[in-house]
C-alpha cells in the first residue's frame, strides 16, 4: 500500500513539473499540486449536480390526476310520444327535432335471464332520424334495439363517431325480430346512431365512462324547452334541460327540481 501511494504522489508531482515548464522553475510544494487538481473535481461535481437537477424538477412538476366512473341512461318509455318539434336532451343523449318517439311494447329477454319490458321506442326510419350521444370520456355505450322492417331478414345500425363509422348487424325477421342489446367501446366525442336502411327502433341507451375528477363550477341551459306562453298558461318544464358544469369542462344533467 505504501509503494502505491508513493507512485501516485510521484505522478502528481511530475504532472506539476510539466505544467510549470520543466527544470529550473520547478516547484514541488503541496500548494502547486492542489492548485492544479481541485478544478477537475469541482467541474465533475458541478456537472453531476446539473445532471441530477432536472429529475428533481420533473418529479416536483408531475401532477397526479384522479378519475371517477360516471353513468348516464335514458329509457325512451319515460318520454312523450310524437315527432319531436325541438331537440329532446336527456343526460348525454339528444333526440333531434323531427325524430319520432312511438308507442311500441316489446320485451328484451337476455341470455342471462334478464327480462325488460319497454313501452316506447325512438323510431329511426328515415335519413334525418337519429340519436346523438355525447361521450365525456372512454367507456362503453350499450343500447336495446330492434328491427322495425317487415322485410329485413337481418338489420344494420350505423354509428358515426370520432374515428369514423361502423356498422353492426343484428337479428331481423329470420329470428322474429327480437329486441337485442348491442355494446360498443367509446372515447370522448360525439356519436350518432342511425339506420342503414329500413327502420330500427331503440328503447334504451346506457353510457358508462371514466372522467377526470373536478369541482362543480356552475350550470348551463342545454335546452330551453317551451318559451312561448299565453297569459294564464301553466309553466311547462318538461323540455327544459339544465346541466351542471365542472372545472374540466364536463357537464352532467341537473334535475330541474334541484336547480
Amino acid at each position: 500500500m505504501k509503494n502505491k501511494f508513493k507512485v501516485i504522489v510521484t505522478s502528481l508531482l511530475l504532472g506539476t513539473m510539466v505544467a510549470c515548464g520543466g527544470g529550473g522553475g520547478t516547484s514541488t510544494d503541496n500548494n502547486s499540486v492542489n492548485s492544479t487538481n481541485p478544478p477537475v473535481s469541482e467541474n465533475v461535481s458541478s456537472e453531476a449536480d446539473s445532471q441530477e437537477q432536472p429529475s428533481e424538477n420533473n418529479s416536483q412538476s408531475e401532477e397526479v390526476k384522479e378519475f371517477e366512473e360516471v353513468s348516464y341512461s335514458v329509457n325512451i318509455s319515460n318520454l312523450e310520444t310524437g315527432t319531436q318539434e325541438t331537440d329532446t336532451i336527456v343526460n348525454r343523449f339528444t333526440i333531434p327535432a323531427g325524430t319520432e318517439i312511438r308507442n311500441r311494447t316489446k320485451t328484451y329477454n337476455g341470455a342471462d335471464g334478464t327480462s325488460i319490458t319497454f313501452e316506447k321506442s325512438v323510431k329511426i326510419g328515415s335519413s334525418s332520424a337519429s340519436i346523438i350521444v355525447d361521450s365525456p370520456g372512454k367507456g362503453t355505450l350499450s343500447f336495446y334495439i330492434q328491427n322495425g322492417s317487415s322485410g329485413a331478414a337481418t338489420q344494420f345500425v350505423v354509428i358515426d363517431g370520432p374515428n369514423g363509422s361502423q356498422e353492426i348487424e343484428f337479428a331481423g325477421t329470420d329470428e322474429s325480430s327480437p329486441v337485442v342489446k348491442l355494446e360498443i367501446e367509446v372515447e370522448e366525442g360525439i356519436y350518432t346512431i342511425k339506420r342503414k336502411s329500413g327502420t330500427i327502433d331503440i328503447y334504451q341507451l346506457d353510457l358508462v365512462c371514466m372522467v377526470e375528477k373536478a369541482e362543480e363550477s356552475g350550470f348551463e341551459i342545454a335546452a330551453k324547452g317551451k318559451i312561448d306562453y299565453i297569459e294564464g298558461e301553466a309553466f311547462d318544464s318538461s323540455d327544459l334541460q339544465l346541466n351542471k358544469v365542472f372545472g374540466n369542462g364536463r357537464t352532467d344533467t341537473l334535475d330541474i327540481n334541484d336547480a
